[in-house]
């Protein structure tokens, strides 16, 4: 039997990756924006992220999150939802002025997860830029059935009683300066169903596990059909293993260790 303790060391990954933009929309863009304190004069301006979403719709549609410990779970399938219009998504976490920055924005719900959606498949891209994320009762971010394209950048996902991040595309996944630690289950568990690419650079996973049981790796990843690249990777401490790659069909593993990978 596998001595499986001798992968969860910590890991250091260096390699040279391509990465691609989501693909904009035909439409014209909308952004709007959220904030208890009036959005420092923007417009349209809605005092919750989950209003925010609602009235976000045509093109590839941005919600800029004022800062703030937000106490909400969102539903990012309602996008549009307030005329009908559905398209691309982004989230971006704005300073007081409302210009786009990296941290000062926390979605922390009590109970469910930070981000989520309710429908599925959900048919749109989803891109999420400076937004710090836990939950009280489950992943701080749970997404599943998106059939677009995934990018999450400069985010912290800790102490969610369940994973970090979970998310299940049809398309690419990609996670850029992500720190997914100290989490109940896995720091983060990623799954594609057909042939999209998962790519992680410049990011941890380190000291997941934190509810017990033997279960929690730092990177859980189900893939399909596609390539994976990891780039200056850290996954370490973890109560499981810190890296492992479970495929269910063909991948192609661009980049990644010599050692300390358990691929199962």
């Amino acid at each position: 039997m596998m001595d499986w303790t001798s992968f969860r060391g910590s890991l250091a990954i260096f390699a040279l990756t391509l990465t691609l933009p989501l693909s904009p929309s035909a439409q014209a863009a909308t952004s709007v924006y959220a904030d208890t304190g009036g959005c420092n004069g923007l417009t349209p301006c809605y005092g919750t992220i989950q209003e925010a979403v609602n009235n976000a719709g045509g093109g590839t549609s941005t919600v800029y999150v004022f800062p703030g410990t937000w106490d909400e779970s969102v539903d990012i399938s309602l996008m549009g939802s307030s005329d009908g219009a559905q398209a691309n998504l982004t989230l971006q976490a704005v300073d007081a002025s409302g210009s786009p920055t990296v941290g000062g924005v926390t979605v922390s719900p009590a109970a469910g997860e930070a981000f989520f959606n309710s429908v599925d498949p959900f048919p749109f891209s989803l891109a999420v830029h400076g937004i710090n994320v836990s939950s009280g009762s489950t992943d701080a971010i749970d997404i599943e059935g998106l059939t677009g394209d995934i990018l999450i950048t400069d985010m912290t996902a800790t102490g969610a009683t369940f994973d970090g991040i979970d998310i299940r595309s049809g398309g690419s996944i990609e996670l850029r300066r992500v720190h997914a630690d100290a989490n109940g289950n896995d720091g983060i568990q990623i799954r594609t169903v057909d042939t999209g690419d998962v790519t992680i650079t410049n990011s941890t996973a380190n000291g997941n596990g934190t509810a017990g049981g033997g279960d929690g790796d730092g990177i859980l990843i189900e893939l399909h059909d596609g390539s994976i690249s990891l780039q200056n990777v850290d996954a370490g401490s973890n109560e499981d293993d810190g890296i492992r790659i479970r495929p269910w069909s063909n991948y192609t593993l661009v980049a990644g260790p010599d050692q300390g990978l358990l691929i199962v």
